[in-house]
């Protein structure tokens, strides 16, 4: 499942089941609690065998790879992926100059789950309530299976994509500025249960529902956008999370403004697919999609938390402690001195008949890529913690 060819400047392979084995069976205090197995499942390698991963230089590139052998049913996000790759055509939600873009193609029956973890995300624990209020409430009231209605009505692609470089970001800036699809199977019937279901959250925000006062309509170019006005987060964030169905897929974002946007590049002719950094990048992962991708345009990020960083800088320490700390603002490289080196980096997700292969090439190690041996060395350490590092007395 993975090759080493012996050309790869760092290899890892650790045998997760036999290590899990051993480390279960160590003799500890009695009033020690074994953590072990806790690790393993928030990694998402209690059900692994083995972790195997490499990585090496290419030219200015970062290639890793991971290879996840597993038994049984796959875990975590892992285990809702389908065999079949992410299609082109469900990149048109992603700009060409998008900054930040992922995709998953998931096995049809783990749709509403994925839906469930995200809005659990979003909206936190009440948020997953309020949901799950509603899907009884829809249940007992149809006298349907939610669960079997979103998977004849949608379909199993979903993407999630950055609009940050476009213009006018949104109202909360950055965070706003992201927007998701899933595509649709049967677009009347994907209408209807999100109809239904919107109705039913507002409801629940909101008994009384005077005058659309939680959820409300607006046309945009002869369709209809549907948005939610729920309290504000904390007191102070105000999002609006707003639907709309549009060239075959249900597109949602955070508020209204950003989903015009999102719309008006879904129906556009350009999109990431189609640029030369998108191709390249692709290519250097193996030339195909799988059933999980994500973007990133290295360029644009470090432009952006360059600026944001030596703002905050000069803001919070003042000239004369930054140079007795040897840091003088005047001989800070301008950004194009290092973005120039920079290129978007992508890393790519395949399913085997015995596991999970991901492929990245970035100029950055990519972090998806390094956790799963990160993750079972904390398991390790965690294991050991007690007997390298004991308590300090309390006093």
């Amino acid at each position: 499942m993975i090759a080493l060819v012996g050309d790869e400047h760092l290899i890892a392979f650790l045998d997760v089941a036999g290590l899990q084995k051993a480390l279960g069976s160590v003799e500890r205090p009695a009033d020690a609690p074994n953590q072990l197995d806790d690790f393993f499942v928030l990694a998402g390698l209690n059900k692994t065998v083995a972790v195997a991963w490499s990585l090496k230089m290419n030219g200015p590139a970062f290639e890793s790879r991971t290879a996840i052998f597993t038994q049984g049913e796959r875990q975590g996000l892992l285990g809702t992926l389908s065999e079949e790759p992410v299609s082109l055509a469900a990149l048109k939600l992603c700009a060409r100059t998008t900054p930040l873009a992922a995709a998953f193609r998931l096995q049809p029956e783990k749709v509403l789950p994925f839906i469930r973890n995200a809005v659990k995300a979003l909206q936190g624990q009440k948020g997953l309530e309020d949901l799950n209020t509603v899907e009884k409430q829809l249940n007992a009231e149809l006298g349907k299976d939610l669960e079997k209605e979103v998977r004849a009505a949608f379909g199993n692609e979903v993407v999630i994509t950055s609009l940050a470089q476009m213009e006018n970001a949104g109202p909360i800036g950055a965070v706003s500025a992201f927007a998701a699809s899933l595509s649709i199977q049967d677009a009347k019937r994907a209408e209807e249960l999100l109809t239904q279901v919107l109705s039913r959250v507002a409801a629940k925000m909101d008994p009384n529902n005077v005058a659309g006062n939680v959820l409300k309509e607006t046309d945009f170019e002869g369709s209809r956008i549907r948005y939610v006005t729920p309290p504000r987060i904390a007191g102070l964030l105000a999002i609006s999370p707003a639907f709309m169905i549009a060239e075959n897929r249900l597109v949602m974002a955070l508020d209204v403004p950003t989903l015009k946007r999102a719309v008006k590049i879904l129906k556009s002719a350009e999109t990431l697919a189609d640029s030369e950094a998108f191709k390249s990048g692709l290519a250097g992962v193996g030339g195909k999609l799988g059933p999980m991708f994500s973007y990133v345009d290295w360029t644009y990020m470090y432009k952006s938390m360059f600026s944001l960083s030596a703002a905050t800088l000069k803001l919070i320490a003042p000239t004369d402690i930054l140079k007795e700390i040897g840091i003088d603002m005047n001989l800070l490289p301008s950004t194009e001195t290092v973005s120039q080196h920079l290129f978007p980096g992508i890393s790519v997700a395949r399913i085997t008949p015995n596991g999970v292969m991901m492929t990245s090439r970035s100029p950055l190690p990519s972090m998806e890529v390094i956790a799963p041996p990160m993750a079972a060395v904390t398991a390790v350490f965690a294991s050991f913690r007690p007997f390298v590092m004991p308590d300090a007395p309390k006093k």
